[in-house]
């Protein structure tokens, strides 16, 4: 698996494919800026898709039978989360979720969905 990333901007609130990440001078490229690491959120790329070809990133909303998940990346690997209603909080969930459901957004740009999961 390669490693790919989007970069989130966390003041302009915009997405975007990295091209170079810079660990030394702590920046990140994309196709026309450069931007500061400490403003940012490095999101990767899974390895999985859903049954529609999309790439699953870390942050990803994906929905699969009814039900929402966040892929998560985790030291053990990228993990989706549910939202539990009873406790009001996200918990992991141990599914396999290649090929399957749908990505319909990410916590990033999409925080509507995210507000409508937990009923804010």
């Amino acid at each position: 698996m390669t490693h790919e990333y989007f970069v989130w901007h966390k003041k302009f609130k915009e997405m975007k494919p990295v091209i170079v990440i810079n660990w030394r001078d702590k920046t990140v490229e994309t196709k026309h800026e450069i931007w500061k690491m400490k403003n940012c959120i490095l999101l990767q790329y899974s390895g999985a898709e859903d049954e529609l070809g999309n790439r699953m990133y870390d942050g990803s909303i994906w929905e699969f039978r009814g039900k929402y998940y966040i892929i998560n990346r985790e030291r053990t690997g990228f993990v989706p989360y549910f939202y539990d209603y009873a406790n009001k909080k996200w918990k992991p969930e141990d599914i396999i979720f290649n090929d399957r459901g749908e990505v319909v957004g990410n916590i990033y740009e999409n925080e509507e969905i995210v507000n409508e999961i937990e009923g804010v």
